[in-house]
């Protein structure tokens, strides 16, 4: 019945490459095109240290009936759970927090979190979670050992987020719905799912989409070299495209998708993978937390000694720290990482032998890494990207779904979404 029914889907991540799988299934034709020299759009793997590390996405959020935990299981993916109570976390004086100090302290925050959001919805306008929490932490009756884990949970927000406490709506920022079941980090990485879903699919890589122009019958999709025709479009760009308007709609996109587009925030998640030719921390613990470092510090490693037996750190930074790090050149980023690592485990530590650092802000076919709600945004902004124009473009990724956005089951899930909405409407 959809044989003659021609879908192009700009952009191979998750999303994409669902919507392929599920319309080509359907008796679609369809065509994917691809900014990048890869698959896998927010999803990359870097062998350079020797074993796969994913630059992007490298974990499941909850495994329990989740979708991708059903890819991993597919392709062969190897996962493991990471524990919280194998965290490790540094006071500024080198000492370990005792795990008793940090769950009173983690009750205690859960506690304010919910006096914030009450506060923030007492207020007449959205206000940030940092001015919805402050009339509830006083900072001069915090010990030492609570500031320390009051700056690991602000570093916490600024990964898990994107963005700084700041920056977040007190009412919306925790919007996104969690999955049940352990966080587990895939071993080998997302790349045996994508090399899998890509078997199925016609994909054109190097092809960078400029401008999408609706006709009464078809679509034009406009690339810096050729034109396209399709009787619809799938946009699953990253919302940082969208809202550096990379690519041009004739016509505009409507004024309330424009300005949900705005309201949205763009996240940014950063990696720096070191290894070491030995392990000098250690080796049980799965991620170490460091407190009062300055604004161009790495506060969390993950220890992929735990599950790789390879002496590799991964920092994670995100927010406006990590847009300050990606300012640095690569060896200051590592000089200045080797310099607080001698401040908590000796000046005699060995020299690394390689490493990476992402910059996903500065990534033309990203500008960032994952969606947040800001002051004034909310999830129903999520739906407004996500409405369809006149049957014939349609739009998913991450920041088009309302219930996991921020999330690879949240990008797949509106891919598949929008596959059934193609079957019903095209």
């Amino acid at each position: 019945m959809n044989k003659n029914k021609k879908i192009i889907i700009v952009g191979a991540g998750i999303a994409g490459l669902a919507a392929c799988n599920e319309l080509t299934k359907c008796g679609f034709e369809t065509m994917l095109l691809e900014a990048r020299d890869r698959i896998g759009g927010r999803i990359s793997t870097d062998y350079t240290l020797g074993i796969p590390i994913g630059r992007g996405a490298a974990w499941i959020h909850g495994v329990d009936g989740n979708p991708i935990t059903e890819l991993a299981n597919k392709f062969n993916v190897k996962m493991a759970a990471s524990d919280l109570d194998k965290f490790r976390r540094y006071d500024g004086k080198g000492n370990i927090i005792s795990i008793e100090d940090v769950g009173h302290f983690n009750d205690r925050f859960e506690t304010l979190l919910k006096k914030a959001k009450e506060f923030s919805y007492q207020s007449r306008q959205d206000i940030s979670l940092a001015a919805a929490l402050s009339p509830f932490i006083n900072l001069s009756k915090l010990s030492p050992v609570e500031k320390a884990l009051l700056e690991m949970k602000l570093a916490y927000f600024e990964g898990y987020t994107g963005a700084n406490y700041e920056s977040l709506s007190a009412r919306h920022w925790d919007a996104e719905e969690i999955w049940p079941g352990h966080t587990c980090f895939l071993i080998n990485s997302y790349q045996p799912i994508l090399e899998g879903l890509q078997k199925n699919c016609r994909i054109h890589l190097n092809t960078v989409v400029k401008e999408i122009n609706l006709h009464r019958n078809h679509v034009e999709v406009k690339t810096e070299n050729t034109s396209f025709n399709a009787d619809a479009v799938l946009i699953t760009v990253p919302l940082g495209v969208l809202k550096k308007n990379s690519i041009q709609f004739t016509p505009p996109l409507s004024g309330k998708k424009q300005e949900a587009i705005h309201r949205v925030g763009m996240g940014i998640f950063n990696i720096t993978a070191i290894k070491f030719p030995r392990v000098f921390w250690p080796k049980e613990p799965h991620a170490f937390f460091f407190a009062q470092l300055d604004a161009l510090s790495i506060p969390v490693f993950f220890n992929l000694y735990h599950f790789h037996k390879q002496p590799i750190l991964l920092g994670y930074s995100g927010g406006e720290r990590a847009k300050r790090l990606e300012k640095l050149s690569d060896i200051e980023l590592v000089e200045k990482t080797m310099q607080n690592f001698k401040q908590f485990y000796g000046m005699k530590l060995p020299e690394p032998e390689s490493y990476f650092n992402t910059r996903w802000s500065s990534d033309p076919f990203s500008y960032g890494s994952y969606s947040y709600l800001p002051v004034g945004a909310s999830s129903s902004d999520y739906d407004l990207i996500a409405a369809p124009i006149n049957n014939q473009l349609f739009f998913a990724g991450e920041a088009t779904h309302s219930r996991y956005p921020a999330t690879t089951h949240g990008a797949w899930l509106s891919g598949m979404r929008e596959a059934a909405r193609l079957r019903g409407q095209v």
